[in-house]
């Protein structure tokens, strides 16, 4: 396979929300270089509104998302009811409404598009299968010392679930998890350089943020051969290494019923999404999914159409893992040689510039520090608490 055609599976496996990491080399990629359509499409039974992302990939030295407009999306299901998406230019996706009477398990969907260079694809049918109930997600504290000195190593919580299954649900499926956490600045703000040095009173502002997000990881897994149900199924793995699990943290785990044929293209991209990358590392798969070009049978297309029902349940953790968390890893201060000097030379546009505070036993002077210690937001943040935190 050539490197080109590697860079592009990355990039997908990325986007569908897993991380990959490749070591750095160069290669003028723009040479010859020819943009493959990925189809980043999921139909669920959880609501009506349905979302489907087109886009192509692009050269080694674009790492921006290009999005595919004036598409004519339609999904359809065996019995020849069809469901037009239309473009949102402003979100960057497809949308459309499937009803619910007609998002239940048995029947088959399959999608079309057609892009506004009159090349048409489309994909096999997928059946919507029904999905298990979770019985229940849990995790294991997991504690690693230094022989040595018999001190905290690294310390960190893996999560599992459990599912109950019979004969009327499927027998493969993959998890999609979302982590809500709180995390804090490391100080408030006190004083900062906007010209000369101020000083305040402590500003709590922007000292609590709040943030949800995927977790970047695949998980999949068969119970092809579980007689009623499949148990400790390993989910994430959180450590000690972030604020994560110091002060609130909740993990939203959603269970997706899927068929076989998508089953083991998750296992592919899984297997693949491992790998290191390196160049002395063996070269992923051409990972083929169902989804292809009519009128140019031999063009490679990205991604897959699948369906599923879906299941959920979710985890909350308080703040028991705090003296598992070593305080000095979240920020560090420190001095300057020529500290006015570095102040002076600031922009404007970079006023205010906080300054960290003198600690007890330091001796008097201008202490430094990232400025994401003092206010949350810098790190991807919120300040408004998330609804499942306000009841």
């Amino acid at each position: 396979m050539k490197m080109t055609s590697i860079k592009y599976i990355l990039i997908f496996i990325t986007v569908i929300i897993t991380p990959s990491c490749i070591e750095s080399y160069f290669i003028n990629d723009e040479v010859g270089f020819e943009p493959v359509l990925v189809v980043d499409a999921l139909i669920t039974d959880e609501r009506e509104e349905q979302k489907i992302v087109i886009s192509e990939t692009t050269s080694l030295i674009d790492y921006t998302i290009h999005l595919v407009h004036n598409c004519q999306v339609v999904v359809s299901d065996k019995d020849g009811n069809d469901f037009t998406f239309t473009e949102n230019p402003d979100q960057g996706y497809y949308q459309g409404i499937i009803p619910f009477e007609f998002l239940v398990p048995g029947n088959a969907f399959k999608i079309t598009i057609e892009t506004d260079r009159g090349r048409l694809y489309t994909s096999d049918f997928e059946e919507l299968t029904a999905c298990a109930p979770i019985d229940s997600v849990y995790y294991d504290l997991n504690v690693e010392m230094n022989s040595t000195s018999n001190t905290l190593k690294s310390a960190g919580l893996q999560f599992y679930v459990d599912l109950k299954t019979d004969k009327n649900h499927s027998q493969f499926y993959r998890w999609a998890l979302n982590e809500t956490y709180e995390f804090h600045s490391a100080w408030p703000i006190e004083q900062y350089w906007a010209g000369f040095i101020r000083t305040q009173q402590p500003d709590y502002s922007y000292f609590t943020c709040y943030k949800s997000e995927p977790v970047l990881k695949l998980f999949a897994a068969s119970t092809k051969n579980v007689v009623d149900q499949y148990l400790k199924y390993p989910l994430a793995f959180v450590d000690n290494s972030t604020q994560r699990l110091y002060w609130r943290y909740s993990l939203l785990v959603k269970q997706l019923s899927i068929t076989e044929n998508a089953y083991n293209y998750w296992k592919l991209l899984m297997a693949n999404s491992q790998e290191s990358g390196g160049l002395d590392d063996s070269q992923p798969a051409n990972i083929k999914g169902n989804i292809y070009c009519v009128s140019h049978p031999e063009e490679k297309v990205l991604g897959y159409f699948s369906v599923s029902s879906v299941t959920e349940k979710r985890i909350f953790i308080g703040d028991e893992m705090k003296p598992f968390h070593s305080d000095d890893v979240f920020c560090k201060q420190y001095t300057r040689q020529f500290p006015m000097k570095f102040l002076e030379g600031l922009k404007r546009s970079q006023w205010p510039y906080y300054l960290a505070p003198v600690l007890d036993g330091e001796a008097p002077d201008i202490y430094f520090a990232e400025q994401d210690c003092f206010d949350c937001r810098m790190k991807g943040g919120s300040l408004e608490v998330p609804d499942i935190w306000k009841d």
